[in-house]
């Protein structure tokens, strides 16, 4: 993860390490396509497959120890390249069932890699999300406090600043699902910070009149519209701020 990652004409960030991978696995197919013997497939299979896992277990390693030194790009990229890497896998999956009999293809666990790529892709996704939570802590702290309540601290707007911020970033970067994952992650996060908060101590000592339910209601309507111009749907969006919804309506 030492190069900076590359991008697409549309700027989707990935690195060549996986692209390089399976052009030498294609490679090395077509010269034991050349001998014509279902062994020699079926040996060469095998062994990709065990080179794959542990490919996907070094970077699952890497990205569990290391995220909070990454650069966001290199995450990004590897939300991108573990996407990538299940389609390769399947695709390598359905050309060997056609190249070996039944007996031998059932044996070979690319699904099983193809899947672990897939929770590499969401894991990485969540990293994303857990560093603009980060980011987020010291705000959302200063929720139902005497300064948000007079007005004096718009909660709300450095909220949506730095979530627009991110997410403008990451919307480029990323495959619009796995975008839609991060703000998801986000989102959920959120409320649920926002309800600790309400919970605490310095929640519980202002007057939960009036006054308190319009700014709340206003602040999490102004963080929903941000997530949504950001691009989650307004249907996975609804059910996740129904929470805070129901405490406004108490």
């Amino acid at each position: 993860m030492a190069s900076p990652p590359e991008s697409t004409s549309e700027g989707k960030l990935y690195t060549v390490a996986p692209i390089d991978l399976f052009k030498m696995i294609d490679q090395q197919f077509e010269v034991v396509d050349a001998l014509v013997l279902e062994k020699s497939t079926y040996s060469l299979a095998v062994t990709v497959t065990q080179v794959l896992g542990d490919y996907k277990a070094t970077l699952n390693d890497l990205l569990i120890k290391l995220w909070r030194e990454l650069d966001l790009d290199h995450i990004v990229a590897q939300v991108n390249n573990s996407a990538r890497c299940v389609e390769c896998c399947l695709q390598l999956q359905d050309e060997l069932t056609d190249k070996l009999p039944a007996s031998l293809s059932e044996n070979i666990e690319l699904q099983e890699v193809a899947d672990g790529f897939t929770d590499l892709s969401k894991m990485a996704a969540e990293l994303l999300g857990k560093i603009v939570m980060e980011d987020l802590k010291g705000v959302v702290l200063r929720l139902f406090t005497s300064e948000w309540y007079s007005g004096d601290y718009l909660v709300a707007d450095c909220v949506c600043n730095t979530i627009w911020d991110y997410g403008e970033e990451l919307r480029i970067g990323l495959f619009d699902s796995s975008h839609r994952k991060v703000m998801v992650y986000i989102l959920d996060r959120l409320v649920i910070q926002i309800l600790a908060q309400l919970l605490s101590d310095k929640g519980q000592t202002l007057p939960i009149d009036a006054d308190f339910v319009a700014s709340l209601d206003e602040d999490i309507a102004e963080i929903t519209q941000t997530i949504q111009d950001l691009g989650l749907p307004r249907r996975m969006l609804t059910p996740r701020i129904l929470p805070i919804q129901h405490i406004s309506a108490l």
